[in-house]
């Protein structure tokens, strides 16, 4: 923008050495000298300059949003990260070149934003002697094993697997499950490692999902932080309260928790509506998705009530749930006329559970006709997509055979199914599935009008600033470029923060 800008501007001024009409179309008087027009041009040139930083500011900003640092419940205070002195690193990451490389190249530096001064080995940074992967491991607190295919198949792996198991190190699973980035099904991955070392890596140990969703993979990365301090000095316990506290389902002693100060839960969000949820008997476990949905904490605020902390964990009255068919073009109609009016009213919405039961046999022909029945009137549809191989999960692409293909023509995908993770991933799952109910913070609106009005006050001062220097007089009697003394602070003296 900034050559742009100078390119045009050297036109102009070229322009005007050689005819001076030509000149007098972009505002330069006579008896002005090109010097002067140039002035113009600088001080335009300025303001470009100082937007374009701005704007790069911005945009910084907003790629690394979401990747605040951790906080410690209980101090809000970033949690400490200590090193006993025979250790060079907190974690160790392992992994197999071909199917995780890049994947834990993203794990990595996605730590060091969340947890600043973690120390993590990761082959291609730290990795100097091949034949010293032993001593790496050794050197190293705890071991993440990255789970994707082929890892039990490479020998340096199994070297890695060996040192950890021998040293009795603390052990971290995180499990690509996803076929087409290199992933394989849990089982398998057990399948395929040596019997001697599945009672050291899988005994009672839960593996971590890693996935590509924003949501998920930032609780991805506090999980993975929490195992990591549990087994730094400052949380760990004595041996023998150690052996009470260790938590065999996810290898680590519980105490530890962290958690992200801008991260949405359950109990932080309201619907400030009435909403059925229609889960079909055509449609095994849509029942229980929807009454999870209802039961999972959130607050009752409808209509300026307060909120009520005794409601936290008993459901809600403004989730209602039904199996009972809704007359789909009343329902419909209703919101559309509460619209017209500008009022909330009450609103209902299908529940689509995708499980490998969905659109199976006589009741998936009858869960179809009901499908095309809300399609048809218009109704909203909530795809919630099962992620839990225990609940009869089933790959997305799955559900492209298997939906009626006249559905599947028509789109009915072509909206964004929430996964249904397991696990403590659970509660991110329902915070999804409940803000595509329209539920939101209580605080939403107050954030928002403050966003606004510190980029309207920011813009005046941008304006203020491009009119002081375009019509402040130069020494020389021209137009010239002059300091405008604005300084992007709060009324506390800090630096702005600009947000949209």
């Amino acid at each position: 923008l900034v050559l742009i800008v100078w390119f045009n501007a050297t036109i102009v001024i070229n322009g005007c050495l050689i005819s001076p009409a030509f000149c007098s179309a972009f505002g330069h008087k006579a008896g002005e000298t090109p010097d002067e027009l140039f002035s113009v041009f600088v001080s335009f040139l300025a303001v470009i300059v100082l937007a374009s930083l701005v704007l790069i500011c911005y945009i910084t900003a907003t790629a690394t949003d979401g990747m605040v640092v951790l906080k410690e419940r209980g101090t809000n205070a970033e949690p400490p990260l200590t090193l006993r002195r025979r250790h060079s690193w907190h974690v160790f990451l392992s992994h197999i070149w071909a199917s995780g490389q890049d994947q834990v190249a993203v794990l990595k530096r996605q730590l060091q934003l969340v947890l600043p001064g973690v120390e993590v080995f990761l082959d291609v940074d730290d990795l100097h002697d091949i034949g010293a992967l032993e001593q790496y491991v050794s050197e190293s607190a705890v071991v993440l094993i990255f789970l994707s295919r082929g890892y039990f198949g490479s020998r340096n792996c199994m070297r890695e697997v060996r040192a950890m198991c021998e040293m009795q190190k603390p052990v971290i699973l995180l499990h690509e499950a996803d076929e087409s980035k290199g992933g394989l099904p849990f089982q398998q991955a057990v399948d395929e490692c040596p019997s001697e070392y599945r009672p050291c890596l899988f005994d009672g140990r839960a593996p971590i999902p890693w996935t590509r969703i924003k949501e998920f993979q930032r609780f991805t990365l506090l999980l993975v932080a929490e195992q990591i301090l549990a087994h730094s000095p400052h949380y760990m316990l004595t041996e023998k309260a150690a052996k009470r506290e260790v938590s065999r389902l996810h290898g680590a002693i519980a105490s530890v928790r962290v958690y992200f100060p801008d991260m949405e839960e359950v109990k932080d969000l309201v619907l400030r509506r009435h909403v059925t949820l229609y889960a079909s008997r055509a449609n095994p476990g849509a029942l229980a998705a929807a009454n999870e949905l209802r039961d999972g904490g959130l607050s009752s605020h409808h209509h300026g009530h307060q909120h009520d902390p005794a409601r936290q964990g008993g459901g809600t009255s403004t989730l209602r749930v039904t199996e009972e068919p809704l007359d789909w073009d009343s329902a419909v109609a209703e919101v559309r006329a509460n619209a017209r009016r500008m009022q909330k009213g009450s609103s209902s919405c299908f529940v689509l559970y995708l499980s490998k039961q969905t659109f199976v046999g006589e009741a998936g022909e009858i869960l179809a006709a009901e499908v095309r029945a809300a399609r048809r009137a218009g109704a909203s549809l909530l795809l919630l997509h099962e992620n839990d191989g225990e609940r009869g999960s089933a790959p997305f692409v799955h559900f492209f055979s298997s939906t009626p293909s006249d559905l599947v023509d028509d789109g009915i995908y072509k909206q964004l199914a929430v996964a249904m993770l397991p696990g403590r991933h659970r509660d991110v799952s329902l915070v999804l599935a409940l803000k595509s109910l329209g539920a939101s913070r209580a605080e939403t609106r107050r954030l928002s009008l403050s966003a606004i009005r510190n980029s309207a006050q920011y813009a005046v001062e941008m304006v203020s600033c491009a009119t002081k220097s375009w019509r402040a007089p130069s020494k020389g009697g021209g137009r010239g470029v002059k300091d405008s003394g604005i300084h992007l602070e709060s009324g506390t003296g800090e630096i702005m923060n600009l947000d949209t």
